[in-house]
């Protein structure tokens, strides 16, 4: 049964659950996420779920398998399954964004 709104706080980062469903694909989660200045999602992989983050407001410093890649309105990125990232937010507002999950089967 999909999961809707479902919010948590973790040290100035924000999350709200928009989606949580399988599919013939796998699990597949939509979320929004907010970024305060300075802070960051740790480096981190995920054995089985691709992600893509799509930028609504502010500006996201990536860093991708050792690249850094710098996004901002608009953008996107795409990362693999058990490809290492982080995020951090570099710029002086709120960073806005969607993560869509796929978790492979």
């Amino acid at each position: 049964m999909p999961e809707w709104n479902h919010t948590k706080h973790v040290v100035g980062k924000k999350m709200t659950l928009f989606s949580r469903s399988s599919s013939d694909f796998g699990l597949i989660e939509v979320s929004r996420y907010k970024l305060m200045p300075g802070d960051f999602i740790e480096l981190h992989f995920h054995p089985s779920k691709s992600e893509t983050y799509l930028l609504l407001h502010g500006e996201l410093e990536f860093v991708i398998d050792g690249e850094k890649v710098t996004k901002t309105f608009g953008e996107f990125v795409i990362i693999p399954a058990k490809i290492n990232h982080s995020v951090m937010n570099k710029g002086n507002e709120i960073a806005e964004f969607i993560i869509h999950h796929i978790e492979q089967n």
